[in-house]
């Protein structure tokens, strides 16, 4: 993976709803904003004037895709897509640290 590849990836991570990511019956949710919609709903049903979080009741706070398809691997892919985000910036982290540790070594074998 070359530095822009990995620039592309750590400025996507930086765009997409927060991690982590969680999966539930096909669906992806950011857990971050799953707990924030929580919150509010919580707080609406103690009497709080909040905005309800789901405005169209279709598209709820936190939800990231659905994977429900029409085959049996909906929730593979759902499962496959949450453990890819969630691992992503330790992996971009250890392919950086393994390419500065090959740049050191071969610096030293030149010299």
């Amino acid at each position: 993976m070359d530095k822009k590849q990995l620039k592309k990836l750590r400025r996507l991570l930086k765009r997409a709803s927060p991690g982590p990511w969680v999966e539930d019956d096909c669906n992806v949710f950011s857990e971050p904003l799953s707990q924030k919609r929580d919150e509010i709903i919580d707080q609406r049903l103690n009497g709080s004037d909040e905005p309800h979080p789901d405005p169209d009741y279709g598209d709820p706070m936190g939800w990231v895709c659905t994977t429900h398809q029409l085959r049996n691997n909906a929730d593979a892919d759902a499962e496959l897509i949450v453990m890819l985000r969630n691992l992503i910036p330790t992996l971009l982290d250890d392919i950086e640290e393994l390419q500065q540790l090959k740049i050191n070594a071969d610096q030293k074998h030149i010299k």
